[in-house]
Formats: C-alpha cells, sequence, structure tokens
C-alpha cells in the first residue's frame, strides 16, 4: 500500500510524464515595446522556446543576430533608432528562420524581404508558434531550391521550378520517415 491514496503501488495509474517543448530551441526577440515584448515572450515560452532578448534597438538587434546561437527569430520592423533590416542580413546568412511582426504591410519590407513569414499588429500571440514553425519549413524549403539551383549551374528564372521540386523532396522525405502516414 502507498501512503498516497490508499492503493497498491502496482494499481495506481502511471504518472504522466511532461517532457520540456522545445521544437524551435533559442528564438531571438526583437521589439521595442515593452508589453508586446513581454506578450511575445511568455507566448513562446509556454510554447516551450528559450527567449533571447528582447533587443529594442537595431544595435542590439544585430549584435545578438550576429553573436547568440539561435534557431528562429521575432523581429519587429520599427524599433528605437531605426528599423531592423541590419539584424536581418546575419539571420539570412546563417539560415535562421524569422517571422516579422509589424504594423506594416509586406510593400515596406525591402523586396528581397518580401516572401518572408509576416505577423500583422496587433496580432494574437497563440499564432506566433506556428508562425515560427511555418518560418522554418520555409527556411528548409528555401535551403533545399537554393541547393537544386547550385546543382543545376544557377539557371535564371527557375525560382518558383525550384521551391516545388524542394518542397516535393522535403514531403517524399517526412513521409518515408512516418510509413505510418499516407
Amino acid at each position: 500500500m502507498d501512503a498516497t491514496d490508499g492503493r497498491p503501488e502496482a494499481e495506481r495509474e502511471p504518472e504522466a510524464s511532461v517532457e520540456p517543448r522545445n521544437v524551435a530551441g533559442r528564438v531571438l526577440v526583437v521589439e521595442d515595446e515593452f508589453v508586446i515584448a513581454l506578450e511575445v515572450e511568455d507566448a513562446l515560452r509556454r510554447a516551450g522556446y528559450e527567449v533571447v532578448g528582447p533587443a529594442a534597438t537595431p544595435e542590439d538587434a544585430l549584435r545578438l543576430a550576429t553573436e547568440e546561437a539561435l534557431d528562429a527569430a521575432v523581429l519587429d520592423v520599427e524599433l528605437r533608432g531605426g528599423r531592423v533590416f541590419p539584424a536581418v542580413d546575419p539571420l539570412v546568412h546563417r539560415s535562421v528562420p524569422f517571422v516579422f511582426l509589424t504594423g506594416y504591410t509586406p510593400v515596406t519590407l525591402p523586396a528581397s524581404l518580401r516572401g518572408r513569414p509576416l505577423l500583422a499588429k496587433p496580432f494574437a500571440v497563440a499564432r506566433l508558434p506556428a508562425a515560427l514553425a511555418g518560418a522554418a519549413r520555409d527556411q528548409r524549403v528555401r535551403g533545399r531550391a537554393y541547393a537544386i539551383w547550385e546543382r543545376e549551374g544557377r539557371p535564371e528564372g527557375e525560382a518558383d521550378r525550384h521551391w516545388f521540386t524542394a518542397e516535393a523532396e522535403l514531403r517524399a522525405e517526412a513521409n518515408r520517415e512516418r510509413p505510418d502516414r499516407p
């Protein structure tokens, strides 16, 4: 008999063990509005992420994007002292997926960044983990599409075909890893 519930140990249900959910690991938060930064941090921590930052200036964002080990980033566009774009370059170079969090439309982003995930402010913090998962998926496809482009000798005008081929290859790999799914 066990003193906790009066039943023999063999008859008790096993305790549920909760493994920490840390899907994307360390996420850089770049946000200059304190309350929004707290909401973003809270949503990420509840989803199992470790938060790096927040950074409120372009200089802090650039330093963290360059120096920290990161698995993803959430980036406000307009910060105290300028825009976030200098911090984007090291993220792109290191293949770190990111989501823009902004009150602006995608048209205000530089052309090279307009296809990146964007959550418009005001936003539902509950959507943030799914947006990061989508950004990570897009980054995997982007990397695979680039590799196809390189393998084919960098042909012009083939970006869409490379993207679709990369998506199909990654989907096929995922299906092979999970034979129980169609």
